[in-house]
């Protein structure tokens, strides 16, 4: 009996309305073979679920990475935010140290200035002494910020020549004498009774000492001590100013060197300055190829500045 195919049991190249004589359509053949075509599909249907996983997979792994890259955005951004307020917190303190630098021998020398037609004549020299030390102290303020700013827009220029160091020495401790001597202060000295030369700026040289001595008196109680230490090597010259003043804290020994930054024990002790002191002497080291370290033993322990020059920098 003549039995037709099912389209889906024609044999390849039979065209499916070709009559075939077969005793009977085997139901059990067909589900053989229907059962033979499942594992087909079925590998069809993994491949797609494993690439669709990989996909997945990789959509996770860029969202990750796009989400770290958000995370570390906000994280630089709140650090920038921090920075600035912090910066501008200073900004406003600073103003107002210079305000207050600026101001009180302002006034004090207006009032000198309305006393001098009125005073006899022998008490004329000691107004104009006063006169003297608060212009001085208005010079050496603005000096300061003068220093700063150039360094800051790396306009500070150094002016190089042969430099005697003894001569670098006396010109320093000129300027500090006055102050050590009204504080009762003894400065001791100790260096080569021949130093020698070296390449520098004979004026900002004098100024790293000057500052340094000049700090080492402003928080050494009186009747203090002070030292200045020269030691000459073939390669550098050392200069080490130590004191038995109030010290500093180890959290302040890490800000020591940055400008308008002051200890507020330091302040209560004597709060006359800007906190430029130490940051135009490690400016003005670098500048030079050198150094400056600061150490001390704490509060009340006394403090130990060393700042290193090279004899001759090729960079120089």
């Amino acid at each position: 009996m003549p039995v037709t195919l099912h389209p889906c049991d024609v044999p390849v190249g039979l065209p499916f309305t070709k009559k075939l004589s077969t005793p009977s359509y085997s139901a059990a053949a067909a589900l053989g073979r229907a059962a033979s075509r499942v594992p087909m599909f079925g590998h069809h249907a993994a491949t797609r679920a494993a690439a669709n996983g990989r996909r997945a997979r990789t959509t996770l792994a860029r969202l990750r990475k796009v989400n770290e890259q958000l995370l570390q955005a906000t994280l630089l951004s709140q650090r920038g935010q921090r920075q600035a307020e912090l910066m501008l917190s200073r900004q406003t303190q600073m103003l107002a140290v210079v305000a207050h630098e600026l101001r009180n021998p302002l006034m004090t020398l207006c009032t000198t200035a309305t006393l001098l037609p009125r005073v006899a004549a022998d008490n004329v020299p000691r107004l104009q002494e006063i006169i003297e030390r608060q212009a001085g102290r208005m010079s050496r303020v603005i000096s300061d910020l003068l220093d700063v700013s150039r360094i800051n827009t790396g306009k500070l220029r150094l002016e190089l020549c042969d430099v005697d160091i003894a001569d670098v020495i006396e010109d320093s401790l000129v300027s500090c004498r006055h102050a050590m001597a009204l504080r009762t202060q003894s400065l001791r000295l100790d260096m080569p009774s021949s130093p020698g030369g070296m390449r520098g700026d004979a004026v900002r040289l004098t100024q790293i000492l000057s500052n340094l001595l000049g700090n080492a008196s402003k928080y050494t109680p009186a009747g203090g001590d002070i030292a200045l230490v020269v030691q000459r090597t073939p390669d550098a010259v050392a200069f080490t100013v130590s004191d038995n003043g109030i010290g500093i804290t180890p959290q302040a020994l890490l800000e020591v060197f940055d400008p308008f930054v002051q200890e507020q024990h330091a302040l209560k002790f004597n709060g006359v300055g800007l906190g430029l002191g130490l940051a135009v002497v490690r400016e003005l080291a670098e500048a030079h190829g050198g150094s400056v370290e600061a150490s001390s033993g704490g509060l009340g322990l006394g403090s130990r500045f060393v700042v290193t020059i090279p004899v001759r920098d090729r960079r120089l």
